[in-house]
């Protein structure tokens, strides 16, 4: 005989998947919020330069920004995702998180600041590197 499924069943089915992806975006909603910013200002300060620089604007960059917006989306989930299922449970303090989110960060940030010398004609990020000390070189 057929199991049929009343409402019931099927609301609790979908509440317990909400509630599941709930619990994964959660921790990880600030990261995906200050990402989506990151690119947004980038798309602004971007033709805001292009402007500076007297070029046509074209529907592909703009497209491009959705693109960049959802695979840092699935890179950042992703992490999260590794962090999760393979590293937390066994005990192993390896945040891929804040790396994969450091390096998104600071990819859009440097890219926000280089659109901002652009239009101002200062080198913001040539300035702050002076400041960031230095990693030393790894043995080969």
């Amino acid at each position: 005989m057929p199991c049929k499924m009343t409402s019931v069943t099927i609301k609790f089915i979908i509440y317990s998947c909400w509630v599941w992806l709930w619990a994964f975006l959660a921790p990880v909603s600030h990261f995906l919020l200050f990402t989506i910013v990151l690119v947004l200002t980038d798309l602004f300060t971007g033709v805001w330069a292009a402007r500076t620089r007297k070029e046509q604007l074209k529907s592909r960059g703009f497209f491009r920004s959705v693109i960049k917006i959802s695979l840092y989306m699935v890179g950042i989930l992703l992490s999260h995702g590794m962090n999760i299922v393979f590293f937390a449970p066994k005990g192993l303090d390896f945040d891929m998180l804040n790396y994969v989110t450091g390096i998104i960060s600071l990819t859009e940030f440097k890219s926000n600041l280089e659109n901002i010398s652009t239009v101002t004609g200062t080198d913001i990020w040539a300035l702050i590197s002076a400041y960031i000390p230095r990693l030393p070189k790894l043995p080969k």
